[in-house]
């Protein structure tokens, strides 16, 4: 399996980071936490619920929701306008469905204040979202993710390919859900991001978490190097240099 051993907990308004070098299980991971790939042992649990091989509408409708790393694949249909994009995961919900039919007014109206609240620059609501550029692609999935007031995000490299506003806009929003009570499970290769964000920190190599850092920017990066490379945490931080060693 991708993912063979993986336990941890996620607290509200905390930011669990989850760090490792590309391919090692992180996506798999997060797949799994949303219905989208099964488990084949262990459990999933939601507020105490199981909630294990569950379909995606249900983690959707338990307040999980997820922003993935490919935009244009699965975050969002490319030849699907913003507004249609906008209710992706909410077409089914009685604010913009009325007896089984779409209210398209009620879409406009939210997508338009989605792209307001947001700051997607787009020429239409009806505009495709292959047009739209990298960061306002982000913005919009991530509103669209972030307007339901979720318990939880998993958010599988956010800021990747942005330019410096839009990763500065998309980490504020992230640290604003986490402040008002979400827990945020945070993917990224971007170190000095994991570390800038995260309460805890997670180090995965080859499908396992080698260790939860309760402190990540206070443990020495040689040492979250080891565990990267598959050394537990525990010989990691006993291996790594101290503060004013040199190694």
């Amino acid at each position: 399996p991708a993912v063979s051993r993986a336990t941890f907990m996620i607290r509200e308004r905390e930011i669990l980071g989850v760090a490792g070098v590309a391919g090692n299980g992180q996506q798999e991971l997060c797949e799994t936490l949303v219905g989208l790939r099964k488990v084949e042992s262990g459990s999933i649990r939601v507020n105490n619920e199981e909630l294990t091989n569950s379909i995606p509408k249900t983690f959707i409708d338990k307040g999980i929701h997820y922003i993935p790393a490919d935009r244009k694949g699965t975050g969002l249909v490319p030849n699907m306008n913003v507004s249609e994009n906008s209710i992706l995961k909410r077409y089914w919900s009685r604010a913009v469905s009325k007896k089984g039919f779409i209210d398209w007014k009620e879409v406009f109206s939210f997508a338009k204040g989605l792209v307001s609240r947001y700051n997607v620059s787009t020429p239409s609501m009806g505009t495709p979202v292959r047009n739209l550029s990298g960061g306002n692609l982000q913005k919009l999935m991530l509103g669209r993710e972030l307007s339901d007031s979720p318990i939880a995000i998993l958010a599988v490299h956010p800021t990747w390919g942005l330019d410096v506003a839009a990763t500065k806009f998309v980490r504020e929003q992230l640290l604003a859900a986490c402040e008002a009570g979400c827990a945020v499970l945070l993917v990224s290769e971007d170190l000095d991001e994991l570390l800038a964000m995260s309460d805890r920190l997670a180090v995965m190599c080859k499908g396992e978490i080698m260790g939860i850092l309760d402190s990540p920017a206070e443990t020495p990066v040689e040492a979250i190097g080891l565990m990267m490379a598959g050394t537990p945490a525990e010989e990691a931080l006993a291996s790594a240099p101290r503060g004013g060693e040199k190694s």
